[in-house]
């Protein structure tokens, strides 16, 4: 009869602890990312504001700029996120949220641009 506890002299709990640790890094990336794209989704609501007409230039300018910072750090999240997905601590499913932010900012840049051409 074996015994379920393969090296008797350590207790079980320290056999547990990678399983434990993994738990806990999966939580604190998923939790830094949902945060992180909460504050990236508040700041493309702000650019997707429209300007107050054709006149207002430095408006169409602010919402350019704030939906071209939205799509950078959108890029850089991606990016970022990749290292807890190839150590297989989040799965691919993470990286969507940054992706359709992205895609949504570099859309309203496009629109912007195209909607409001440059005088």
């Amino acid at each position: 009869m074996t015994s379920p506890n393969p090296l008797p002299h350590q207790p079980v709990s320290e056999q547990a602890r990678p399983a434990r640790g993994r738990r806990v890094m999966v939580v604190i990336c998923a939790s830094l990312q949902s945060a992180w794209c909460a504050v990236l989704a508040f700041l493309l609501v702000i650019a997707y504001q429209p300007p107050q007409g054709d006149w207002d230039h430095s408006g169409l300018a602010a919402i350019t700029g704030m939906a071209f910072v939205v799509a950078v750090l959108g890029v850089i999240t991606v990016l970022v996120d990749l290292v807890p997905l190839l150590l297989k601590w989040l799965s691919w499913k993470w990286l969507l949220l940054p992706a359709v932010l992205v895609v949504l900012a570099v859309a309203r840049v496009v629109h912007l641009s195209s909607a409001y051409p440059a005088s």
